[in-house]
Parts: C-alpha cells; structure tokens; sequence
C-alpha cells in the first residue's frame, strides 16, 4: 500500500535518480578560440578574426568591447558574425567548420566597414583585392 509519505519518498527519490541522471550525461562545451589579428596599415584598420566552437558566446563574452549583442538575431548555431564598434577595428567571429562562402560574406562586411570608416567610396576591384587578401589570410590561419 502507498500511502502520502511513502509516495512523497518515491517522488523525490525519482526527482534525484533524473538529476543525477542529467548531472552524469550534461555535456559541458568548452569554449575553443584561435585568434588572429589582420592589420592594413595604410588604412590604420584592425580586422580581429576569432575562429571559434561557438560564435554566439565568443561574441558575447566581448560585450564590454563591442556591446550587448541582441541574442534575439543569432543561435548556438549561428556560423558567422561580423561585428565592429564605432572605432577603426572589425571582428569576425566564425566556427571552425564554416564555409568559403561564409568566410567571404562576413570578409565582405569588414572591408565594406573598413572603407566607410576612412570615407573612401568603393571601388569594385579594391574592394575585391583587399576581401580576397582577408579570405586568404583567414584561410592560412584555419590551417
């Protein structure tokens, strides 16, 4: 027979063996970061490439340096991010298994930025050298 205090005893005997459970099976992400700094010195401009196993928390943890990020945009599964903050510096965050494609779209906002930070209209071919000058030294440094 069950009676209150025995199914009180059962209930929270459930309740422990399912947190131990989680406890013992939760997989804890370590965060993994490779940074490198691409700078063009004519321009005086700064473009920090973070390769990364989570773009959303590598970006969030530099929140004091770029701002809140609005978490609403991205996912954990967010591959690419661009992102700068009013001052002659770009960031590119990208997982670690991302695209040639992606690699160029985010290369594209930073040189874009870059070129609205010195005032300089863009040029089709300048633009077109200096985002294949950053996808070539991303992709050396992926190596």
């Amino acid at each position: 027979m069950v009676t209150r205090k025995s199914h009180k005893l059962l209930i929270a005997s459930s309740t422990l063996v399912s947190a131990i459970y989680l406890f013992l099976h939760m997989k804890k992400t370590i965060l993994k970061e490779k940074i490198k700094e691409v700078w063009f010195a004519p321009y005086e401009y700064l473009v920090t490439i973070i390769i990364t196993n989570n773009v959303l928390e590598s970006r969030t943890n530099r929140n004091d340096k770029l701002g809140k990020l609005d978490k609403e945009l991205f996912t954990e599964y967010t591959d690419a991010l661009h992102n700068h903050n009013n001052s002659p510096e770009a960031h590119i965050f990208l997982k670690e298994d991302v695209t040639f494609g992606t690699i160029a779209h985010e290369c594209y906002h930073a040189v874009s930025r870059m070129f609205q930070w010195i005032g300089a209209e863009k040029e089709e071919e300048i633009t077109a050298y200096h985002i294949g000058y950053l996808v070539d030294e991303i992709e050396k440094f992926k190596k």
